[in-house]
């Protein structure tokens, strides 16, 4: 193709439609369980995807997602919203 992509960018976007998927339902209040659940849902994608969660989180995960679910910015995000079509909530969130 003319496009420069390559196997680890398509592993990225699929790793992080997958936390992103797990993150937006489970919203928490506060922010130690915000972490466990993010722990949680990067030890599920590292599994689907095969690695260990260090290698999926340093190197597969969008980092501002993790940044964005701890804050709580992402739950905020998503009110009103309703939660289909994961792929096109995380372009709309990505912008």
């Amino acid at each position: 193709t003319h496009n420069n992509f390559t196997a680890k960018d398509f592993r990225t976007w699929a790793a992080s439609r997958d936390l992103f998927w797990a993150l937006i339902h489970t919203p928490r209040d506060t922010l130690t369980l915000r972490k466990k659940e993010l722990a949680k849902a990067i030890k599920d994608v590292a599994q689907k995807m095969g690695h260990t969660i260090a290698v999926c989180k340093s190197s597969y995960v969008y980092p501002p997602l993790m940044k964005a679910y701890l804050s709580g910015d992402l739950s905020q995000w998503m009110k009103g919203r309703r939660k289909q079509n994961p792929e096109g909530l995380l372009l709309k969130w990505w912008r």
